[in-house]
């Protein structure tokens, strides 16, 4: 009984989501004004209630929608005219998600699991090359072994021992942020800096999950619009939203911006994203014709190749690239993406018992998914499959030498 008033909670939630979404989309056409600011509210705050904390991609998606999209729309819908169609399609394609996966729980604990010696010693080989990574390589080209080594260690711990490996892997990322950082790579820092958090949350039935991660942002934001009661106050949050342009706003910025113009439609170019959505791993010394990523194009046609040369790149949310290819095709077309990422999140899913991590990973970098689409989102993914391949080998290595030196003893326990 309880079962079935849970589905009906959730089920009631996400019918109610979808009707005031083609309700209001309806108002749109018939030429009526809503406030963007109320809707995306009200429609954050049903999908919070429905997802499941115990569901990473609901959690990573759900943040990536709420700094990414809700933010700026509750920051700046009355400081700039907002297409409602953008906010809309925005909303549906994330019930949509929530709705396509809520059954695709991450089982990552076993019952009764324990830390045992070859789990240890993967732990600190994973930690090894964090500390060669944050030196010599790149920190951030290693953050997914600080998530394994994490993991490992927590086996069987009790809460108190948790809780100070959580304390360490956040000392390693403070003294890299403070230290090592160049300032790139926000994004991907955020993503893994959540992944310990979200297991250890988990790990130990902690409640409230919900609440620690997302009434900040709501409660932040919520200040924030308070805070245009007044003159003096609405110009400290144009300041403060000024110096925000460059983080979560002007993705959105840049999706309204395509929402609101039109050009030519590209089709090549969009089939062009798919494709580095699979192929994005090949070396373009090997493919010469290789698409460009959307960022990368937008900012060469737009800026110049000077500004690749500096570092800089756009991106425009997962709706934006289909809309800068396709005009207002791209509302539709941009559903086949999110169609496309719960395949790929349910095939490794099915997986997990051959690849426990790779689901995990994938799942880790959904705010980059609906920060820059695509192209970007496949480009970190299939990095930290690369360097998860090298805890495989190592895990393997050890497999083959506990059998070599001790004739297999003690394999059942790892």
């Amino acid at each position: 009984m309880r079962k079935i008033i849970r589905f009906n909670f959730s089920g009631a939630i996400y019918l109610t989501s979808l009707v005031a979404i083609a309700l209001t989309w309806y108002g749109v056409t018939l030429g009526y004004s809503p406030s963007m600011g109320l809707v995306i509210l009200g429609l954050s705050i049903a999908f919070i209630a429905s997802m499941d904390f115990r569901n990473i991609a609901h959690v990573m998606f759900m943040i990536g929608f709420m700094t990414f999209v809700f933010m700026p729309i509750f920051s700046i819908h009355d400081l700039i005219y907002i297409n409602p169609h953008l906010v809309l399609s925005l909303s549906l394609s994330t019930l949509v998600f929530l709705w396509l996966t809520r059954n695709d729980i991450l089982p990552i604990f076993r019952t009764g699991a324990r830390s045992h010696p070859t789990i240890k010693l993967t732990a600190v080989a994973c930690l090894a090359f964090v500390l060669v990574g944050a030196f010599g390589v790149s920190g951030l080209m290693t953050t997914p072994l600080v998530l394994v080594s994490f993991f490992y260690l927590i086996q069987g711990a009790r809460f108190g021992s948790g809780l100070l490996m959580l304390s360490i892997v956040f000392v390693y990322v403070a003294v890299f942020a403070l230290f090592f950082w160049s300032g790139f790579g926000r994004l991907i820092l955020a993503s893994w800096l959540m992944a310990p958090v979200w297991i250890f949350w988990n790990r130990y039935s902690i409640p409230f999950g919900k609440i620690m991660i997302f009434a900040p942002i709501l409660g932040g934001e919520y200040v924030l619009r308070a805070l245009g009661s007044s003159r003096r106050a609405f110009s400290m949050r144009e300041h403060f939203l000024d110096n925000r342009l460059g983080s979560d706003l002007n993705p959105f910025l840049y999706a309204n911006s395509f929402a609101n113009s039109e050009r030519a439609i590209d089709v090549s170019g969009l089939i062009g994203q798919y494709i580095m959505y699979f192929f994005q791993l090949v070396p373009r010394a090997l493919w010469a014709d290789k698409p460009l990523g959307f960022g990368f194009e937008y900012t060469v046609q737009n800026y110049g190749p000077g500004m690749i040369a500096a570092g800089h790149s756009i991106a425009s949310i997962h709706v934006g690239e289909h809309l800068y290819y396709l005009n207002s095709f791209g509302y539709i077309t941009s559903f086949f993406t999110i169609l496309l990422v719960v395949a790929s999140y349910r095939f490794l899913l099915k997986h997990h018992a051959r690849a426990p991590f790779l689901a995990l990973i994938f799942a880790m970098y959904l705010p980059t998914f609906v920060w820059g689409g695509m192209s970007v989102f496949a480009s970190r993914v299939w990095q930290g499959f690369l360097i998860l391949l090298l805890v495989y080998v190592f895990i393997w290595l050890l497999r083959v030498f506990n059998h070599a030196t001790f004739g297999g003893v003690g394999r059942k326990s790892a």
